[in-house]
């Protein structure tokens, strides 16, 4: 099968507070519809309340990712939905092996060997990482194929430019800027000790 996108919203359509128009299945394509053709995906938006087995492929899902959101937390074992931005707590937790539990009722077979990546802030930090409590979670249901993966620092929610990804952040330090050659692609970032760096070099698998 050609490659293949979704994101999974753990929460239901009506209760994924900031997730119900923080990951529209248009906003990341309209993001990346600019680029460079080899960047391009279509997304499709799979919730908790989805209906039927919209993760039931015909083969082994190789050329498949899974992205899970949700707002993450250093060795955290749940993703919230919301940050409440005067006491900086998450709001309406989803638990990593409830997480798990949905995707897989959505029709994840255990053969299933493409990516699903805890695309959270902080998802592969910590002594027990939410990232690999999932992962283990998943193994323990013998899914034993798949490739999990999780991310240092905090991620954009967004793809963005270099420049406005640094606009959007509580820093708005341009010299994050240095050393990034090319300006004008749109990607996921992520600041990691005061360096800009695509998201993807922040990943870690489990």
């Amino acid at each position: 099968m050609p490659k293949t996108y979704f994101m999974y919203i753990p929460w239901g359509k009506l209760a994924a507070g900031e997730y119900k128009y923080k990951d529209t299945k248009t906003l990341w394509q309209n993001q990346l519809a600019g680029g460079p053709e080899e960047h391009r995906k279509q997304f499709s938006i799979v919730y908790k309340d989805t209906t039927g087995t919209p993760f039931k492929f015909i083969d082994d899902g190789n050329e498949v990712t899974i992205y899970v959101r949700g707002h993450g937390s250093v060795g955290g074992g749940e993703v919230h939905k919301q940050i409440d931005r005067a006491t900086g707590f998450g709001i309406g937790p989803a638990e990593a092996k409830d997480i798990v539990s949905g995707i897989i009722s959505k029709g994840l077979k255990e053969n299933f060997s493409g990516k699903i990546k805890f695309y959270n802030c902080h998802s592969a930090e910590g002594e027990l990482s939410f990232a690999a409590q999932c992962a283990s979670f998943f193994r323990k249901k013998s899914f034993n194929n798949a490739q999990f993966f999780g991310y240092t620092g905090e991620v954009s929610g967004f793809y963005q430019t270099p420049g406005d990804y640094v606009n959007s952040t509580k820093q708005r330090d341009q010299n994050l800027l240095e050393g990034i050659e090319d300006r004008q692609s749109v990607h996921k970032w992520v600041i990691i000790q005061g360096t800009l760096v695509r998201a993807s070099k922040a990943r870690s698998q489990f």
